[in-house]
Order: C-alpha cells, then structure tokens, then sequence
C-alpha cells in the first residue's frame, strides 16, 4: 500500500451491494497525483482532505482506478501474531502432537510425570529436526 495525503474528495453518488446495503462512492486524490473513486458504508468517509492515508488500486479500467483507502498502517501491529511466532507455534505444536502420539494417553496418576516426558520428547525432535538440515 502506498501512503500519501488527501488533497481533494468529493462525493460521486451512492450504489447497492449484493446485500442490500448502501454504499457512498467518492472521487479522491491525493498529494501523490494518484486520483481515482473510493467507496465508504456512510455518507460521511472515515477520512478527510488533509489526512494522510494509505491506498491501494484494486482495479483500474477505462473509467478510472478504484482504491482502498484506509487511515490504519497496514503494517502495524493488529493484535496478530508475528510471522516468526506464528511459525514458532506451528513447529512446537507438531511436536507436542508428535510425542503424545509415541508415547500414548495419559494415566490420571501420572499426570506430572506425563507431561515431563512430552516436553522432554518434544524438545528431543525439534532439536533431531534441526539435526536433518
């Protein structure tokens, strides 16, 4: 997405989605040069001329560019995992799932020790994983 500001908007007009639901069309430009017909869910668009936006053309043709417009860094964080936890989670969970599976259920008695032999076996087959490479 690109970042610029908003130098002119203007209402175009107002259409229906496949829902029903009412939806505000709006010519923009920005500081960029980039112009083009954004579309908001209200009469008013969460954004303004003045406001540094980020944008994106999702489809161009003889008419005009139509853009996502948004006031929020697309790059920031948004409560999401990070990439590198997210795939931190997936190795440690194979493992996990991979040592219940040689060692078997649980006796209620052993608990402690139980889970003990998981995380040591888990552990054990990371570290063999990254042997391989």
């Amino acid at each position: 997405m690109k970042n610029s500001k908003i130098t002119a908007l203007q209402a175009n007009g107002t259409w229906q989605t496949k829902r029903g639901d009412t939806m505000y069309s709006f010519e923009i430009q920005f500081e960029d040069e980039q112009t083009g017909q954004c579309n908001a869910k209200t009469a008013e668009p969460p954004y303004a001329i003045g406001d540094m936006v980020f944008y994106e053309v999702t489809r161009s043709s003889n008419f005009g560019d139509t853009l996502k417009v948004t006031k929020n860094d697309p790059t920031a964080f948004n409560g999401a995992p990070k990439p590198q936890t997210t795939q931190k989670n997936i190795e440690n969970s194979w493992a996990i799932q991979t040592a219940v599976q040689i060692v078997g259920s649980c006796k209620e008695e052993t608990y402690d020790e139980y889970l003990e032999q998981i995380g040591i076996l888990a552990r054990i087959l990371l570290i063999e994983r990254d042997n391989l490479n």
